[in-house]
């Protein structure tokens, strides 16, 4: 049971774009785990197709390495104006970095997450991410395993059930809320 997870990081990358964004940067966990992978992939996708570089960083699961690559993006030459972050770890992380520099957004960052969290919507400004369908995903996988046990269909090939993804809006990116 898994989400759109290409489809989620181009939805969050043609936003920014749409938005005139230039220079976005994918902050993600690396691309060992199939849904960075995936959401990296969606991201390259939408600043190609745009005629845009693509600049994926790759950070641990750690504050500390989160920062660092913050840091040196922000004072780099040419820093981004919009960061796309690939999960809600990744996210948190990169808001905490931001906060630490006194760097509010969306200017002079915009920022995009994937994954929603309970108080994405309460910050100020609210979270712009692209939402999974959390309690979809848990129904599906559940029902999933439990036909597979009562109907003795265990030796059968694997189903493979793919849910949509959706943008939900906020001020983090720049974009007026309606």
């Amino acid at each position: 049971v898994l989400v759109q997870n290409k489809r989620g990081g181009q939805l969050a990358t043609e936003h920014l774009i749409r938005l005139g964004h230039k220079r976005i940067v994918c902050v993600s966990l690396g691309s060992h785990l199939y849904t960075m992978r995936m959401r990296q992939q969606g991201y390259r996708g939408a600043m190609t197709a745009a005629g845009l570089k693509a600049d994926v960083y790759t950070v641990a699961d750690t504050p500390e390495t989160t920062d660092a690559v913050i840091r040196k993006l922000v004072e780099s030459k040419r820093p981004p104006t919009a960061l796309f972050c690939t999960n809600n770890l990744v996210t948190r992380h990169v808001l905490h970095a931001l906060h630490s520099l006194n760097i509010h957004l969306p200017e002079p960052i915009a920022l995009v997450g994937f994954d929603d969290f309970e108080t994405a919507g309460l910050l100020q400004p609210g979270i712009t991410v692209v939402r999974q369908p959390a309690e979809l995903l848990g129904c599906a996988a559940a029902e999933t395993l439990f036909a597979r046990l009562t109907e003795g269909t265990r030796d059968s090939p694997p189903k493979r059930i793919v849910l949509p993804v959706e943008l939900v809006v906020r001020g983090s990116c720049g974009a007026k809320q309606s």
